[in-house]
């Protein structure tokens, strides 16, 4: 049953500007509804993981002690006088001049003289940073001009502040710069680096997938007496979750509970998500209700697990209001989970908790209302999209095209596509997919080729999935030329996957055209090798076909093109053959 969204007061969110008073910084509201009037429709990096010498993962087993002087102590590692963090082939990156080629891309660096300082030919960075004001552009400036730290940083040595160090570490683009700028600092002496240096660090090298440098970076914190805080483990856990590294991630989560330390909100969000982008819904779920509950999510004393309405309503942090960011997680989780009415109640929190919805709000929810066929409480959505002021972007209209389509409501999804035009939101290449597709297993063959041609005019790929579609289409409407040149089209730029292949030989022969798809089995083998999919979609053709003996010696040949039959071509001819007995 879903929360009813319709009587609730939306009077009390603030409102972006109106039609009228819009100016060029604050755009006209655009309206989602299509109007009534419209014409009807026409025709990696590889992941380096810690170990042990004993070539296990490695554990995150330190535990910090509190200690009672405010004061951070900033000492250099024992085992390195000059603080500098070694990178896993033991070489320091003390005085290392690597800049990556997006950094180096940006600048030309042309040489004036001989300490060093090199002369800007072009770049586009002069005017990006003048928001932070003060030195901030000139030392960013020098940082990305000069590739000597010295001589870049000399003007304002001796008046770095511990922002100004936090701004220069944050915008830096290439890990390798942003290290030996860390570095720097370092073997300077005098520079304070708190947490929050570190943390940015952490994030650089974590995005960089550079995991024994995370690792040594998290030692020496420990060497210096720098305290990790929430959003130490927070950035941790995201960066190894995104790098793929969920069991990892999850450790440092576990690190951090036997810390007696438990995740703000922003850290819970990154947990959620963690668990969500792994498919493991329920405990994203149950992670969210217990932090709910102030409980550890490494807690297991208590036995039931609150609903989100008691969690939200009435728990032991009191009322909990959550930032837009989370509540866009967690009703996206519930969806993903196929959890309708957990999803609809979060929103409906989320608007009695006067969180104004952005558009992400509305896509998620108008997507997961619409999947259930609840295209009531979509169209309800979108009117509270136009109350809010809160304007559609390309995705919302790409969702409400995909679930009139996929409800059978094809001139509704064809009015948007028009609409989102009129509106000047630009339709991208998933709108045309997904309309050309959708014309095309309806056998709008006319409407399919209009969408063809505009995507043709503007250089728009069709996917494989879209192209065999339409090969179908074009068969099923009776246009067999049509079809090979369709086919032809696409086998000539050279870029089909077998999947691809198999896909027409198999459209061509379930409709009884045998010679095309035996034309179309031919062209996957010029110039390489046929995969054993191909072979078994061309049995199957046989098969329906009733070419027995065809399907036979197929097989007999696959070994004549050093393929090896699977399990799927056995069954294929073996099934196929006792039918054929069956029927004489």
């Amino acid at each position: 049953m879903l929360v009813k969204l319709q009587h609730i007061d939306t009077n009390c969110f603030h409102r972006l500007n109106s039609i009228k008073s819009s100016t060029p910084n604050n755009p006209p509201l655009v309206s989602v509804s299509p109007p009534n009037n419209l014409k009807p429709t026409k025709k990696h990096q590889d992941q380096e993981v810690p170990r042990n010498p004993n070539g296990a993962v490695k554990r995150f087993s330190r535990v910090y002690k509190q200690t009672h002087d405010p004061k951070t102590h900033l000492h250099e590692p024992s085992s390195n006088p000059h603080g500098s963090i070694k990178n896993p082939d033991g070489k320091n990156t003390k005085g290392s001049s690597r800049i990556d080629n997006k950094r180096a891309s940006m600048v030309k660096l042309t040489p004036v003289n001989g300490n060093g300082v090199v002369e800007k030919t072009h770049t586009k960075c002069s005017t990006k940073w003048l928001r932070y004001g003060g030195c901030i552009p000139a030392i960013l400036e020098a940082l990305e001009t000069v590739i000597d730290l010295d001589e870049a940083l000399r003007p304002w040595e001796e008046s770095l502040s511990n922002k100004e160090r936090t701004i220069i570490l944050k915008e830096q683009s290439s890990w390798e710069r942003a290290l030996e700028i860390f570095d720097w600092f370092k073997r300077k002496g005098c520079y304070e680096l708190n947490v929050i240096h570190y943390n940015i660090m952490l994030r650089i090298l974590g995005k960089a997938r550079r995991w024994s440098l995370v690792e040594s970076l998290w030692d020496e914190m420990e060497k210096r007496s720098i305290m990790p805080i929430n959003s130490t483990y927070g950035t941790l856990i995201d960066v190894y979750s995104k790098g793929g590294l969920k069991n990892e991630a999850l450790r440092w989560l576990e690190l951090m509970t036997k810390q007696g330390m438990e995740p703000d909100e922003v850290t819970m969000g990154i947990v959620v998500q963690t668990y969500k982008k792994a498919g493991e819904f329920e405990k994203a779920e149950q992670f969210f209700k217990k932090w709910s509950l102030g409980k550890s999510s490494f807690d297991e004393g208590r036995t039931s697990t609150p609903t989100i309405s008691t969690t939200m309503n009435g728990d032991s942090r009191g009322h909990v209001s959550l930032s837009s960011y989370t509540y866009n997680t967690l009703i996206d989780t519930f969806g993903k989970a196929g959890q309708l009415k957990e999803a609809s109640e979060t929103f409906a929190r989320m608007l009695k908790d006067g969180i104004v919805p952005n558009t992400v709000t509305f896509n998620t929810m108008i997507h997961i209302c619409g999947n259930q066929g609840q295209l009531e409480e979509v169209a309800s959505l979108i009117r509270r999209m136009e109350e809010l002021r809160c304007s559609p972007d390309t995705r919302t209209y790409n969702i409400l095209i995909f679930l009139h389509a996929k409800h059978d409501d094809i001139e509704m999804a064809a009015k948007y596509f028009r609409n989102m035009k009129e509106v000047l939101i630009e339709p991208d290449v998933v709108s045309y997919r997904t309309l050309l597709y959708a014309f095309s297993i309806r056998h709008m063959v006319g409407e399919a080729e209009d969408l063809i041609l505009e995507m043709d005019e503007r250089g728009l790929q069709i996917d494989e999935f879209t192209q065999s579609a339409l090969t179908r289409m074009y068969i099923g409407a009776g246009m067999l030329d049509k079809s090979w040149l369709w086919f032809m089209r696409f086998h000539l730029e050279g870029n089909m996957s077998p999947e691809c292949y198999s896909a027409n030989i198999d459209a061509f022969g379930e409709r009884g055209h045998v010679d095309e798809a035996e034309k179309v089995f031919m062209s996957c083998q010029e110039g390489k090798k046929p995969s054993v999919l191909e072979f078994n979609v061309m049995i199957k053709a046989y098969g329906i076909n009733k070419r027995y003996d065809k399907a036979c010696q197929l097989l007999d040949s696959m070994e004549e093109h050093d393929v090896v039959p699977d399990k799927c071509s056995y069954n294929s001819l073996v099934q196929m053959l006792a039918s054929a007995i069956c029927h004489t």
